[in-house]
């Protein structure tokens, strides 16, 4: 099958890839899979999906409900201090970091980190030796890949700098945008790396850019998003970059064909943010 692109953008040719021609996957890949007691059907309908994925073993992080959290606990935790705190927006970051607290308390070398709408494409193919050397984080989903369908059920993973997703990310219209956190693969020091930079920069925002700035060099995300929809938006660099976020913590990639794409269900933590806007303006 031949790539389809987004017809405004021109094809990425900038992944690096394993010229392994016996490219299996055979070692074991523990994967963490953040889901609410609410909605252990997402788990269960997760787990046959991957019961023929032998390489593969999930383990469920019970998600964080922020619905009972007092105004004044999400002010302090989030830093809105002029507008309604998102609650589901919080809940998805604080879910997060019970997975990235889960990885540096083990022993694991790479960990599999999903959210419970993930939906596996194909693994045949993927081996963590593969991986490049210096990777700690790598985005495994499909909204953080540059090609709108996997090339083929036999293609040879391919690796991109995150910086240079970025670029491309930046030519994209909003709704295109977000690279997700849907699927990613994390080290253990990439896990500790995030965990101490949250405890300084704190959990204003939403996770997935938030792990993509760690990723990033501050002068070369600026270059790429001046001008852009990003600039306006402050997606990766926001007002509050005056208080001191930090930047490229972690080395980052992103890998085609992916490993997950989006399954297609309502998302819990918008939902909790329309509640949450909607007790603000009674």
């Amino acid at each position: 099958m031949s790539r389809i692109q987004h017809p405004s953008i021109p094809e990425v040719s900038s992944f690096s890839v394993n010229s392994n021609p016996a490219f299996k996957m055979t070692t074991l890949l523990q994967a963490l899979v953040i889901n609410m007691d609410e909605d252990t059907d997402r788990f269960a309908r997760l787990s046959d999906d991957f019961r023929e994925i032998d390489m593969v073993r999930l383990e469920r992080v019970v998600g964080v409900n922020t619905r009972e959290l007092p105004r004044l606990a999400l002010d302090k935790l989030t830093d809105y201090s002029t507008v309604n705190p998102p609650k589901g927006t919080l809940g998805c970051f604080l879910a997060h970091i019970k997975a990235w607290e889960t990885i540096a308390d083990s022993n694991m070398k790479w960990t599999l980190v999903l959210e419970d709408d993930a939906l596996p494409l194909s693994f045949s193919r993927f081996n963590p030796s593969a991986i490049p050397d210096d990777a700690e984080i790598i985005f495994v989903n499909q909204r953080a890949c540059p090609v709108v369908e996997p090339i083929s059920a036999n293609a040879e993973p391919g690796f991109m700098q995150t910086s240079e997703l970025l670029f491309y990310k930046s030519k994209l219209t909003t709704l295109q945008s977000p690279p997700g956190l849907e699927g990613y693969i994390l080290t253990r020091a990439g896990a500790i790396s995030l965990i101490n930079a949250v405890k300084v920069d704190g959990f204003r925002g939403h996770v997935d850019w938030r792990v993509f700035r760690y990723t990033l060099d501050k002068e070369v995300a600026r270059s790429a998003v001046q001008s852009t929809w990003m600039e306006s938006r402050q997606v990766i660099s926001p007002a509050v970059d005056r208080t001191g976020w930090k930047w490229a913590i972690l080395k980052g990639y992103c890998m085609s064909p992916p490993l997950v794409s989006l399954y297609k269900s309502a998302s819990r933590r918008k939902a909790k943010d329309n509640i949450s806007s909607q007790v603000s303006s009674l």
